[in-house]
């Protein structure tokens, strides 16, 4: 392997282990001004994966249905997206895919087309340990949800020119997804940003 290569090698590595998760900002507009929006800190969570106990309380049978609905979208993205990302290779079908689910879809493509020209694959979902609104947000003109997770990443693993690459952390990490979808008809969920912080905000299961 050259210099060069190595180079892309170490730059494109630490971009895949966040890929469908990077720290990036798909801006996209969000509704305001919000009817009904409330913040919450974290609580103790019960032994559920996904649905941390005493947060509810916080919010009205409105706001958690917009918290729910963002969620099983942005659970749907991740799923359809995985072989996508397995693949990796960017094509018109894949930029359509994009475009259903990311404000900035372009953002997306462009970033799967670097990863086509450097020979990056994920493979696998990460497992989400625990997930919670920080903020959800209702008027007459849309919803927005902000989503906080505790993601193990060690339950999926970038590939490139056919070896597997070293992990930033082994321990779970915060993820911060932000969804919004406008009051109109057939209006979907759109991711307007996705965070990661490898390395940087270590979360625990419990």
């Amino acid at each position: 392997m050259n210099h060069w290569r190595s180079r892309t090698l170490v730059a494109v590595t630490l971009a895949g282990l966040t890929l469908t998760s990077a720290c990036q900002s798909d801006a996209g507009p969000e509704p305001l001004p919000p009817a009904e929006s409330s913040t919450t800190a974290a609580v103790t969570p019960r032994p559920s994966p996904t649905q941390p106990a005493g947060w509810e309380s916080k919010y009205t049978p409105r706001q958690l249905r917009s918290y729910e609905a963002a969620l099983r979208r942005y659970e749907e993205y991740e799923t359809k997206s995985e072989r996508i990302w397995r693949v990796g290779r960017a094509t018109p079908q894949t930029e359509r895919f994009f475009k259903k689910y990311f404000f900035a879809w372009a953002n997306q493509q462009r970033l799967l087309a670097l990863y086509e020209r450097n020979e990056v694959q994920i493979h696998g979902t990460p497992a989400v340990l625990r997930s919670e609104p920080t903020r959800v947000a209702v008027s007459d003109e849309g919803e927005s949800v902000t989503i906080k997770q505790c993601v193990d990443f060690n339950a999926s693993h970038t590939v490139q020119y056919g070896k597997e690459t070293k992990k930033l952390s082994k321990k779970p990490q915060v993820r911060i997804v932000t969804l919004s979808r406008f009051n109109r008809p057939e209006a979907l969920w759109r991711m307007s940003s996705i965070k990661t912080f490898q390395g940087k905000r270590p979360c625990s299961a419990a």
